[in-house]
């Protein structure tokens, strides 16, 4: 059992330990990534593909490989000062191929880094899979290419769009953007990577057809063939003799790195996709796509799906796109301090549009609460929840997301005018409190509390039937915001402690808007539902700084710009002209102070 628990630790200016991590790790990946730049190998890569995105891909690897480790040093540092009997003289890593450099990095620390060279089936096979799958669908491609049906090669311009979010309206969707009658639906390719993918939305092929979308399953396609510029690379990178053990372990990277290139490029190409959505913020393959679409001179397009935390390299390698939305101006100077690579910034407020199909349903639960007498009814915002017991994850103490819920549920039991609705991040996150199962039943009972963990739903939709919504999360609750811009009181509960993150909201939303005490936040509630002060749990007067627009209509500004794009890609202008003019036209209708473009 790991000494090394996040538990409710905190930093020096009393916020959650969590918070110190992606400094920490940025560090670590760029001192990692800075000692690979002198090799030949890693050279020849710089002189045939994008310097930028290959500087993206290495960091956000090595970002991700020391994650875990940055989180132990912080919590042993922490153990050090505060908890000897739990602090660890050695701390162990597992066949770490940069380990010297990670050496180096904390040698002055008060314990030893110590590399154990284990050999596990599982990582030989997750470390050459690629190579199995490249080479696999490349001999099924020759042995099929008779009898492949052809790929149509009109000049018409392809959207690309990964299927991670789904494509129901009713939900966050990855198609939020696309306005009937602007863009046809066969000018959509629409890829799904994973069948767990298609088993987690119940994806019905024969509905997505029916639109009229080119629905392609990756793991069924297999046109790759050999890229000039590609095997080019590959003959000068085997020509190399590896400087040390730690090129070798380079020389191999790069093959695997330039097998998915490879095999990204011909999909691109096949399909003629020039712009490409890809919602998958976490994995390798986001960088890998935008080397592989930019080379055929297309560009990707990414959006905030949720309010960016103001750390330096946070969310690192998230967004490699061309292209980026954000809210407002809050979410573009977070965003920025990402230290992702961005070419252009664009706000066009929040991007999900709102969907009227649900507005019968969430209204028939307000008619329930006038029916059972409601006078005063509050939205319940959980978040992620766990005891902290690793080095992995600090979430909010699930102790505390208890006392938070229950704080409540005891009002309801109390008082027969109140109503409330529980909207849970994730279905089963309520089931792992134990200890609010009897209030929980009881308050249900009432007919006065109602309970949605649906995912994907909105926590903004039952906003309009509520007085209040108060949400809890690690993180800036996203929701609390986005129903702030929906333009209904909202008030955050801070357990992390935001003070050092979010000056600006606590200089004038403390004990406002933004409370980090709940007896405080209870009380104000109670008080606002006998006297009704105007301004608890209004962001009125600051809510243009979050989103610029405030007007629902993010995604059709998306939309159009994206229309925008398709036309001048259409008529043959290069990625920069055609970039070029559709910022143009955004910033002519919307302002210049809405496109930022940045060197």
């Amino acid at each position: 059992m790991s000494l090394l628990k996040f538990l409710d630790k905190r930093s020096e200016d009393k916020s959650l330990l969590r918070f110190e991590v992606p400094k920490l790790n940025y560090i670590i990946s760029e001192n990692i990534f800075n000692s690979i730049t002198n090799y030949k190998s890693y050279k020849i890569l710089e002189k045939n593909l994008s310097q930028e995105y290959l500087k993206m891909y290495f960091k956000k690897k090595f970002y991700q490989e020391t994650t875990n480790l940055a989180s132990k040093v912080l919590i042993n540092r922490w153990n050090f000062k505060h908890d000897k009997k739990n602090f660890l003289g050695k701390l162990s890593l597992e066949n770490t191929p940069y380990f010297h450099i990670l050496k180096k990095i904390f040698e002055n620390e008060n314990f030893l880094l110590i590399n154990e060279k284990k050999l596990r089936i599982s990582d030989l096979i997750k470390s050459n899979k690629w190579f199995f799958y490249f080479y696999f669908f490349k001999i099924k491609n020759s042995f099929f290419r008779p009898f492949k049906k052809k790929i149509s090669k009109k000049n018409e311009i392809k959207i690309g769009v990964n299927y991670i979010e789904g494509h129901d309206s009713k939900y966050r969707n990855d198609l939020f953007w696309l306005q009937k009658n602007k863009i046809k639906n066969h000018s959509i390719v629409y890829y799904c990577e994973s069948k767990e993918k298609l088993k987690k939305f119940s994806v019905d092929n024969n509905e997505l057809n029916n639109f009229g979308y080119n629905f392609v399953k990756i793991w069924k396609w297999n046109n790759i063939k050999k890229i000039d510029f590609i095997e080019k690379v590959k003959k000068q990178i085997d020509s190399l003799n590896a400087k040390d053990d730690f090129e070798k372990w380079l020389i191999r990277e790069i093959k695997i790195f330039l097998i998915q290139v490879n095999f990204w490029y011909c999909f691109f190409c096949d399909y003629n996709i020039k712009i490409h959505f890809n919602s998958d913020e976490y994995s390798l393959s986001s960088v890998i796509k935008q080397i592989a679409i930019n080379k055929l001179e297309g560009c990707s397009i990414g959006k905030c799906r949720s309010s960016p935390r103001k750390i330096q390299g946070d969310w690192y390698g998230y967004y490699p796109n061309d292209i980026f939305f954000t809210w407002g101006n809050d979410s573009t100077e977070s965003i920025i301090k990402s230290k992702n690579y961005f070419k252009n910034l664009i706000i066009s407020g929040y991007p999900y549009q709102e969907d009227k199909s649900q507005f019968n349903d969430i209204l028939s639960i307000e008619k329930e609460f006038k029916r059972r007498g409601v006078q005063f009814s509050l939205l319940i915002i959980d978040g992620s929840h766990g005891k902290n017991e690793d080095s992995f994850h600090q979430l909010i103490p699930s102790k505390v997301m208890t006392k938070f819920i229950n704080s409540f549920l005891e009002w309801i039991l109390k008082d027969q005018e109140l109503g409330i609705i529980i909207k849970s991040k994730k279905p089963g996150l309520l089931q792992m409190l134990p200890d609010l199962e009897k209030n929980l039943n009881l308050a249900k009972k009432t007919g006065r509390c109602k309970i949605f963990s649906e995912l994907g739903l909105e926590s903004k939709k039952f906003s309009n039937i509520v007085d209040f919504s108060i949400g809890i999360s690690a993180d800036i609750p996203s929701s609390v915001i986005q129903i702030a811009i929906n333009g209904q009181k909202s008030i955050i509960y801070d357990f992390s402690n935001f003070k050092t993150l979010e000056k600006e909201l606590y200089r004038w939303g403390e004990n406002k808007v933004i409370f980090d005490n709940l007896e405080t936040l209870i009380t104000k509630l109670k008080n606002f539902k006998t006297y009704n002060e105007k301004n608890f749990g209004d962001w009125t007067n600051n809510i243009k700084y979050y989103d610029s627009f405030c007007d629902g209509k993010g995604g059709e500004r998306i939309g159009d710009y994206v229309v925008d794009l398709k036309f001048y890609f259409d008529k043959g202008h290069s990625l920069n002209e055609t970039i070029l003019y559709a910022s143009a036209n955004y910033e002519k209708k919307w302002g210049k102070e809405m496109v930022r473009k940045l060197p």
